[in-house]
C-alpha cells in the first residue's frame, strides 16, 4: 500500500490520462478563450 500511496501522484496510468485528459481541456478551453480575446479586439 506504501509504494501505490507513494506513485499516487499522477505516474499510475488511470491518474495519468485523468491528469492529461484535464490538462487538455484546459488547454483547449484557454486556447478557445485567447481565441476569442483576439478576435474580440
Amino acid at each position: 500500500m506504501s509504494k501505490g500511496s507513494r506513485v499516487s501522484h499522477g505516474y499510475c496510468p488511470d491518474c495519468f490520462d485523468r491528469t492529461m485528459e484535464r490538462a487538455q481541456g484546459w488547454l483547449l478551453a484557454r486556447s478557445a478563450g485567447n481565441r476569442g480575446l483576439a478576435l474580440g479586439r
